[in-house]
């Protein structure tokens, strides 16, 4: 699986809707897993020739997985927003992705590159890429310029996650859910304000990306929050 690129659609996920608010188990990790696959999926380029976009297929399987996720966490803006495209009129999908993300006159009105927002990204670029080597993640070529793109880094969530829901060492495991609390904290959730003040200062708040921008902040700020939670209910329990 290529970075930038998480793969959604070629094996199905079973999840335990019944799995209790704040359980953290491997139900808990497969929701997120998939979670997290699906953001960084609808921010990936649709520029991409090698992306599989089907935007209102990704928007229905974040909608399904909100149900099953350990926390509450909803989507309906997404989905109303999602409602004035075609997944046929990708010249659309493209304007409005580029239009936001990439293209003017000062840089991307939005910028998807932490490099971009946050100041001290020299160093906090160099503790990513120590990150991906440590848990093997290898970067596709045409991405290493951009190892710090959120939805690579997005995915490379995906990756600690579902690695989670396999783990059978407790030692593992816990070095799993550190590694994802830590990496959030630290690297997506650090500059999301930067991101979410810029937005909220452009025209195309509203539009669907400006929607998904919106919705992974409030997905990113949720899913930290019961990281913490659970880490702290494991830690206590091991006393």
């Amino acid at each position: 699986m290529a970075p930038g690129m998480a793969n959604t659609s070629h094996a199905p996920v079973v999840l335990n809707p019944l799995t209790p608010i704040g359980l953290r188990d491997a139900d808990s990790a497969r929701a997120r897993t998939l979670a997290y696959a699906l953001f960084s999926n609808l921010l990936a380029s649709p520029f991409d020739a090698k992306v599989s976009y089907a935007l209102h297929d990704l928007v229905q399987q974040l909608a399904d997985t909100t149900h099953v996720l350990p926390f509450t966490f909803d989507l309906s803006d997404v989905e109303d927003a999602a409602k004035a495209f075609d997944d046929a009129d990708m010249g659309l999908i493209r304007r409005q992705y580029s239009g936001l993300f990439e293209v003017g006159s000062d840089g991307p009105p939005v910028p998807l590159r932490a490099e971009l927002v946050r100041t001290n990204e020299s160093v906090a670029k160099e503790e990513i890429i120590r990150f991906y080597e440590h848990f093997n993640y290898a970067l596709n070529p045409s991405f290493q310029w951009a190892p710090d793109h959120l939805s690579i880094l997005l995915e490379f969530v995906q990756t600690l996650a579902h690695q989670e829901s396999a783990a059978a060492d407790a030692r593992a495991l816990l070095s799993l859910q550190l590694a994802q609390r830590d990496f959030v904290a630290r690297h997506i959730a650090d500059w999301m304000p930067g991101v979410m003040d810029r937005l909220s200062r452009n025209a195309q708040q509203s539009s669907f990306f400006g929607a998904v921008v919106t919705a992974l902040n409030r997905f990113i700020r949720a899913d930290l929050a019961w990281q913490n939670q659970s880490l702290d209910a494991s830690v206590e329990g091991a006393r």
